[in-house]
């Protein structure tokens, strides 16, 4: 019959019988539940009542461990990768760690990781397992996840070594930035806190493919993976006029067709709420008609202004050649063109490009118009007879 007195770490033990033989090993068993961490009794005495009162220290045979002596959890193999270095979009983040020894799942086993700078509208994130492509649900704030252990191993905590391949998706903040430190740390809790030591995540080497990529101007790097890198944007292009008349692209009062053309060193993206404006065509004697764009619309030109504004309505690639045609109307008057045509980006950090607007030709500057004048002028008459009729013709070229 025994009684363990919990406060006191103490056993008591009642014989069953009447006398103990001499030099007769005594065997027993008995099991207690670990805490969350400790060293081992290395000081476990014995006593007798009535006799044998005097205290006798147990010691430990040789290959053998202290009872309650408890292994620490440690993280190694900590790795992390990223999905996509573009502003606002929306970014995979490729995590894998090992946890050395056995995880008890009765003492709430988390792992914490921080400096994750990134945007999430809710305190609940979506972890998928790699391994396996199950899906869990784990505590976000602030820029941490807290990922619960026992919903991710699912299984009995008997491994000395766990390894978690997981992937879980934030979204890019707009602002360019190079890489982030990120650590990660765990616990266990059962009647307190126990720190698995917080060690920082190294970059996980994997291959570059990322989506966004539209040609060989804008190639992907190894440092394109390294977790929270945004590129920097810049957008550079061409704006120029042309007509299909049989007359001077920049006869007076001629409607003329005005193209822009850029590209972006970043994808612009719907969802982000990405727009183009086109800002600087002073000199139309009409609103705008007949927009042609094949990712951009709700097209809008604001004339007082010389402003046309757009929405993008599908993925520009980066690198990504994209071209706009819209009508607009010489006015009558003489004009060398507008000159300073600039193209700006909505929704990103203040990004704009003046575009080139004499690479077509001085004619196919936007909004040029020739003077008016005449030329090769001639007047002659047909009768020179007193009272006889005369006919006066006029001849002019303008």
């Amino acid at each position: 019959m025994a009684a363990w007195k919990q406060s006191q770490g103490e056993l008591v033990l009642r014989m069953n019988v009447s006398s103990l033989p001499e030099n007769e090993q005594i065997n027993f068993t008995f099991s207690l539940l670990n805490s969350e961490d400790g060293t081992g009794a290395n000081n476990v005495m014995i006593k007798g009542y009535e006799v044998l009162t005097s205290w006798y220290h147990f010691t430990v045979p040789s290959g053998k461990t202290a009872p309650l002596m408890v292994h620490s959890l440690t993280i190694t193999g900590a790795r992390i990768a990223q999905s996509s270095p573009w502003p606002c979009d929306n970014n995979t983040i490729h995590i894998q760690f090992n946890i050395v020894g056995h995880i008890p799942q009765n003492c709430n086993p988390m792992i914490t990781i921080d400096g994750l700078d990134f945007i999430h509208d809710s305190n609940m994130l979506e972890v998928t397992n790699v391994n396996t492509n199950e899906t869990s649900m784990h505590m976000w704030s602030q820029s941490k996840l807290t990922l619960d252990l026992v919903k991710l191993m699912n299984q009995s905590c008997t491994q000395t070594t766990s390894s978690f391949d997981l992937k879980f998706t934030l979204e890019n903040p707009i602002h360019q930035r190079g890489s982030i430190p990120v650590h990660i740390a765990g616990s266990l809790y059962k009647s307190r806190t126990v720190i698995i030591p917080r060690v920082p995540m190294q970059n996980l080497t994997e291959t570059i493919s990322f989506e966004g990529y539209a040609t060989s101007s804008v190639v992907p790097t190894a440092e394109d993976a390294y977790v929270g890198l945004i590129r920097g944007v810049q957008m550079e292009g061409s704006v120029f006029q042309s007509t299909t008349l049989s007359f001077n692209v920049t006869n007076p009062c001629l409607p003329v067709k005005i193209t822009v053309s850029f590209n972006s060193t970043v994808p612009l993206i719907p969802a982000c709420g990405h727009g183009v404006t086109v800002s600087g065509l002073r000199g139309s004697a009409t609103e705008m008609y007949e927009f042609s764009s094949n990712s951009l619309g709700d097209a809008r030109f604001v004339r007082s202004t010389g402003t046309l504004q757009t929405k993008v309505t599908s993925v520009i690639k980066a690198g990504e050649l994209h071209t706009i045609d819209f009508m607009l109307t010489h006015r009558a008057n003489a004009s060398a063109g507008d000159y300073q045509v600039d193209l700006n980006v909505i929704e990103l950090t203040s990004v704009a490009a003046s575009l080139d607007t004499t690479s077509h030709g001085m004619d196919a500057i936007p909004m040029r118009v020739a003077s008016l004048h005449f030329k090769d002028v001639g007047i002659w008459q047909t009768s020179p007879f007193a009272c006889s009729p005369n006919t006066i013709t006029v001849t002019l070229k303008s």
